[in-house]
């Protein structure tokens, strides 16, 4: 007689009272320890099903108070004793992500507007008070305001405020919301004392906008800052930046990235900037950049630079020009301009520093011998590799050069990926004409190589190579993965959450 299994697929909202489901929960899951069914529930929490709206992106409103079929929701509705449970257990509610989108905001517009705000406050009240630990040593609630409306509305000031209601017990606050909503943020003011992570982006602001912000001065937990399209904020916003130990930003203004490391240069051990894209800067804007001397970040570890384009003025003016940083061991280079390798190379070696990690993406926007270089220049204190060769340069020879070359440096009689533990690849396949494009023996012939370096021991090092392959299941990308598997690696496959894609990972 087959066995029952353990985990039962948990009911949405409109189907819980199913007679069936009742019946199979009041047999099996309803009568499970309560220990048991609160991991069951946490684990839900933290591995939501996959869910898509129409162009296939993925959506995730399960932590998110005003959505009917939230988890925590769903759960109190299967039955009392779950109800009874999920509400006894604070951290099933830590995690709120409020989101007010366009088809919520015209509900709000409606004869039933003031009907719906009330409810909407109820539930984000009855939620967060679920959550609360009333504990006066630490922060637990993880909250954050989302609005994609380009308006601002009495009831979107209405349910910012309830949210903020609770600010004493957050640890981490995420805010994206037009620019005329960010002055309501003053309300925190002193009420930051458990604070550890802020992220702030705004919509609407103009270039020549500034926000002024001072709620934030006096968060004495502070440590990671997120900032994006807010322009001149190192300026403007009030923060304990010399206590900060993350700060990423998203540029609007030339300069921002810059900007943060210097206020935020003394203890800053990680940061990401991502440059603006696309923007045709003026004379005045790129005067105020080439005013910048050199920035020393004594304490920086980890830099992730992303994002950028070709604006008109702004070929030779990238950040990384501008850095001297010492003690850097990981770089990640997800930038689309081009030179920005050769830049990399220069920084590195003005700094002195010694990579145990790099990451290249979109390297078919650089010249082959930038890419070639920064590896060769960094490669003696290598422990990590990444190496992104996007099919969508398959116009040029980068590809095929770039597998060449780690071949190359893979074997002797030197071999320069000596202290090297992980090598990865990452070959993204969206076209089926792509396929015939590259040519994926090369692929194979690295897994070959690392299983024969391996082999022979001679380095001290064990090597881990591994191939990602990202794209749509076609009969060519089985054909290309099948062939991959014929070198006798392992595989992991990884179901996409964008497009009907897979990911399927081959190591030796």
């Amino acid at each position: 007689m087959e066995q029952n299994p353990l985990f039962l697929p948990f009911p949405n909202a409109k189907s819980f009272a199913s007679a069936s489901f009742k019946a199979q929960s009041g047999r099996h899951i309803d009568s499970l320890p309560v220990e048991i069914l609160t991991m069951i529930f946490l684990y839900v929490r933290d591995n939501p099903p996959e869910r898509f709206d129409f162009y296939r992106n993925p959506i995730d409103d399960s932590l998110n108070p005003i959505n009917d079929d939230a988890l925590p929701w769903t759960l109190c509705k299967v039955s009392q004793r779950w109800c009874t449970i999920a509400e006894n257990t604070p951290d099933l509610w830590r995690i709120a992500n409020v989101e007010m989108t366009w088809d919520k905001g015209r509900l709000m517009d409606s004869k039933a507007g003031k009907t719906i705000l009330q409810r909407i406050i109820e539930m984000i009240t009855t939620w967060l008070a679920n959550a609360k630990y009333l504990s006066s040593d630490k922060g637990v609630l993880e909250l954050s305001y989302r609005s994609t409306k380009w308006d601002v509305e009495d009831y979107d000031v209405a349910i910012l405020k309830t949210i903020l209601e609770y600010a004493e017990w957050m640890k981490s606050f995420g805010i994206l919301a037009d620019f005329k909503m960010m002055p309501h943020l003053e309300i925190l003011a002193g009420r930051t004392q458990r604070l550890e992570a802020l992220k702030i982006e705004t919509l609407g602001m103009g270039i020549y906008n500034r926000l002024d912000l001072k709620a934030f001065a006096d968060a004495p937990r502070l440590r990671s800052v997120e900032v994006g399209r807010v322009t001149e904020f190192w300026r403007t916003i009030q923060l304990p930046w010399s206590q900060l130990t993350e700060c990423n930003v998203d540029e609007r203004w030339i300069t921002d990235g810059l900007g943060a490391l210097v206020v935020a240069g003394p203890n800053i051990t990680r940061a990401r900037i991502t440059a603006h894209k696309d923007t045709n800067y003026n004379n005045t804007e790129l005067a105020a950049f080439d005013s910048f001397g050199m920035v020393i970040v004594p304490k920086l570890r980890s830099l992730e630079y992303a994002g950028g384009g070709e604006p008109n003025g702004f070929h030779y003016r990238c950040a990384l020009t501008k850095m001297i940083l010492p003690s850097l061991e990981e770089l990640i280079l997800r930038q689309r301009k081009k030179f920005v390798y050769g830049y990399a190379e220069d920084m590195i070696e003005r700094s002195g520093a010694r990579l145990t990690r790099l990451e290249l993406y979109h390297t078919y926007r650089n010249k082959l011998e930038d890419v070639k270089a920064l590896i060769t220049y960094a490669m003696p204190s290598l422990k990590t590799l990444v190496v992104d060769i996007n099919s969508d340069a398959l116009g040029q020879p980068n590809a095929d050069n770039i597998l060449l070359f780690l071949l190359k440096e893979m074997r002797g009689p030197k071999p320069g990926f000596a202290s090297l533990e992980t090598l990865r690849v990452v070959a993204h396949c969206y076209r089926e004409r792509q396929y015939n494009r590259f040519d994926y023996r090369l692929l194979a012939k690295l897994l070959e190589e690392t299983r024969n370096r391996n082999e022979g021991n001679s380095f001290g090092v064990s090597l881990r190579t591994e191939i990602e392959v990202l794209g749509e299941l076609t009969p060519e990308y089985v054909n290309l993965t099948e062939q991959l598997l014929t070198s006798g690696c392992q595989m992991k496959e990884k179901p996409m959450r964008r497009f009907h894609e897979t990911l399927r990972n081959f190591y030796v």
